[in-house]
């Protein structure tokens, strides 16, 4: 770290900078976080990092004539369960789409647009647009993600959780649904749907409609998802951008709070069936698992072996 703080100042321009080692030279942290520059981890700000790191290593040796005994290798993930699948892949009767949250392995046009959502001045313009104070992009960009919905996807009607699960004292409040289908058809369905607070009707349809978004509050009354069945070409996908902003956790704890833990607050997504929808009883048990924990595949097993989303 005092290296990198001394180096960086130098390419600023300072001339006056001293480091000062308290033993020896890799004494410190350096040396044993040797190698350890992966760029598939699970926080977004040391993601950053370890991408600026792995871009300047290999430059450094040309840059200061010395040699800094860098040598990139190549990693893979290895899915060793199916829990490691689902993580990628949710297949079951209330979600059926794929996510990917490696935002820096992504393509700059796209890592721009998170960067974008993130600084301030867009911070304080969704604030002053949606009048909630104290508005916070999420440094962790939890559930920040690219969701691709194929043929049969879905996302059924939920509330997203409140209570955000890594940042304490931080609550979700603004969800943004940034659409990037330029040829998508409305008669492949695909909308995003916005419920009453009682969930008997429907308030507003999101149509795909590309390089728009969809901004809405998160609270207890915000229903929503894409409950139709899409039924596009099966080689063609609903894609969209999800941001999320936070803010101090203002909502109060209530047990009765509709998919709340022993807390009294959300730290998953809720699920709940339309009134047009069919009330299978397998789906209920669904719908008690969402509220705590995604549905496995052996959830699926044991309680609905024969689904299929061809056919339900």
């Amino acid at each position: 770290m005092g290296v990198a703080l001394a180096y960086h100042l130098a390419e600023e321009g300072c001339t006056d900078v001293m480091l000062l080692e308290k033993g020896e030279l890799t004494s410190g942290s350096t040396w044993h976080a040797a190698g350890q520059c992966p760029s598939l981890v699970g926080n977004y700000n040391l993601a950053k990092i370890h991408a600026y790191s792995n871009d300047l290593y290999p430059r450094l040796e040309k840059l200061t004539g010395q040699y800094v005994s860098w040598h990139a290798s190549g990693g893979i993930r290895i899915a060793r369960t199916q829990e490691d699948i689902d993580w990628f892949h949710y297949n079951n009767p209330l979600e059926v789409k794929y996510l990917n949250s490696a935002i820096n392995n992504m393509p700059t046009c796209i890592r721009d647009v998170y960067y974008a959502l993130s600084t301030t001045q867009m911070t304080n313009l969704i604030s002053n647009m949606t009048g909630i104070r104290e508005l916070e992009c999420d440094p962790t960009l939890y559930g920040s993600s690219i969701h691709a919905h194929g043929r049969h996807g879905r996302l059924n009607l939920h509330l997203d959780y409140e209570k955000h699960p890594l940042l304490p004292n931080k609550e979700r409040r603004i969800n943004i649904i940034l659409f990037l289908n330029k040829d998508w058809k409305r008669e492949w369905n695909g909308h995003s749907e916005l419920w009453n607070e009682n969930v008997t009707e429907c308030i507003k349809k999101q149509h795909v409609v590309y390089n728009t978004a969809f901004i809405f509050q998160t609270n207890d009354i915000s229903w929503h998802g894409v409950p139709e069945k899409i039924m596009c070409p099966s080689n063609h996908y609903r894609k969209t951008l999800a941001y999320y902003y936070i803010s101090p956790l203002v909502s109060k704890p209530d047990t009765k709070k509709f998919g709340c833990d022993s807390s009294g607050h959300r730290t998953k997504a809720s699920f709940i069936k339309r009134p047009q929808d069919k009330d299978y009883p397998e789906l209920q048990k669904l719908y008690s698992i969402r509220p705590h924990r995604r549905i496995t595949h052996e959830d699926m097993s044991r309680i609905w072996p024969e689904w299929t989303p061809e056919i339900f």
